[in-house]
């Protein structure tokens, strides 16, 4: 199988989501149903997740988290200074 581009707003596999956002893979359909991480359904149980759009739901969650700074508001920033 060629390997899938993921550079700029590529989509990609809930294995290299959960890599981004340091998750466990299990945790991202949590995520999903319960704070509205997005993602896009290709088949019964196949979910593909954009990078622009985990990096936004991340920035929007950190706001909303307020002043506080967590290990995981750390990771995005951290994350928003490599691209």
């Amino acid at each position: 199988m060629p390997a899938r581009r993921t550079d700029g707003d590529g989509l990609l596999t809930a294995a290299q989501a959960a890599e981004l956002l340091q998750v466990n893979p299990r945790s991202l359909a949590k995520l999903a149903s319960r704070d509205g991480l997005p993602r896009i359904q290709l088949g019964d149980k196949v979910f593909r997740y954009s990078r622009g759009s985990l990096m936004e739901w991340a920035m929007e969650r950190e706001q909303r988290r307020g002043a506080h700074a967590s290990k995981h508001s750390q990771r995005v920033r951290k994350l928003q200074g490599a691209r």
